[in-house]
This record gives structure tokens, C-alpha cells and sequence, in this order.
């Protein structure tokens, strides 16, 4: 396999990871292999999870219609990767990974969980605007490291599983 196809690859399943981690019902726990394994309709749903003008979840857009429809034609790709990203990796493959970087890293993965968190406090308006900076301080860091180290957990777990790392103790 060539080095690129196998970079490729590796993008395809962290961003895999981080929507159902991020945007599926019980992702994490389901990823922790503490919860069920989400279909992939329902990843496929949570990929392109719009509220509807009705449902005021105080999201608020940024970027006007061109930046939507950008987001949008790049889901439309994804979701037909979806189904080859997932018949790449068995579902308890991708949880021995997410488990063994979870122990090995608890801070990052711990990071990832709780920027998650804040960025949904933000977009479902509970009152915490600076839940982002209050999840940095509780971390003893910048908004900046939290952000960079939350967006690197999906790839750092995609590339383990891309390397069958999880099966071998080091």
C-alpha cells in the first residue's frame, strides 16, 4: 500500500471517529465499546444534522450560504466513504484502539472529550459562552493547544488502527 492511499485512508477514518464521537447519540460511550455500535444510517444522520429553523437549538451560523453549501458538497463525498471506511476496520478493532489510547493518553483523550462538550454547550446555548475557554484553564492550557490537541485524537486513533497497533503490547 502506498504511502498516500494509506494517509488517505487514515483521514477518511478519523473523520469517521469524530463524527460519531462528536455528532452520534451515546457516541463515545459506543466508541469506549460502552454503548452500541451506532448503525450506519445513524452515522449518516449525524453526519448531515441540520436543525431546522424551527428547532432554535441557538446555533448560530457563521459564513452565510456559500460556506454551508462548501460544508455540505464535502459531507455529500463523505458519506459515500462511510460505508468503505467502515467495511475497512471491524467495529471491535476501531474499540481496542479507542480503549488502549484512551488509557495510554488520559489527558488528550480527556481533552477530547470535554472540548466536545464546550463546543455543544456553545451551539445549544446554555448559557456558557466561554465554555471552550473554561475547559482550556481547567486544563491549564490555551484555547489554541486545546483546540490542536482535541483535533488530533481521531487521527491519532485512526492511524493506531491503521497499524494494527492496538494488538500488541509495547
Amino acid at each position: 500500500m502506498n504511502r498516500h492511499y494509506d494517509n488517505v485512508q487514515v483521514k477518511r477514518l478519523a473523520k469517521v471517529i469524530d463524527v460519531i464521537a462528536r455528532k452520534c447519540f451515546r457516541g463515545i460511550p459506543a466508541l469506549m465499546g460502552d454503548a452500541p455500535e451506532p448503525s450506519r444510517e445513524k452515522i449518516k444522520e449525524a453526519l448531515f444534522f441540520r436543525p431546522s429553523p424551527e428547532e432554535d437549538l441557538g446555533t448560530k451560523v457563521q459564513g452565510g450560504h456559500d460556506l454551508e453549501g462548501r460544508e455540505i458538497r464535502q459531507e455529500d463525498t463523505m458519506i459515500d466513504e462511510i460505508d468503505s471506511v467502515l467495511d475497512s476496520v471491524e467495529w471491535c478493532e476501531l474499540v481496542q484502539a479507542v480503549r488502549q489510547y484512551a488509557h495510554e493518553y488520559p489527558t488528550d483523550w480527556a481533552m477530547y472529550k470535554a472540548y466536545n462538550l464546550a463546543q455543544e454547550q456553545v451551539k445549544i446555548a446554555w448559557g456558557r459562552e466561554g465554555a471552550v475557554a473554561q475547559t482550556a484553564e481547567r486544563f491549564n492550557t490555551s484555547e489554541y493547544i486545546l483546540r490542536e490537541r482535541a483535533r488530533s485524537v481521531p487521527y491519532k486513533i485512526a492511524r493506531a488502527v491503521s497499524m494494527g497497533y492496538w494488538k500488541y503490547e509495547v
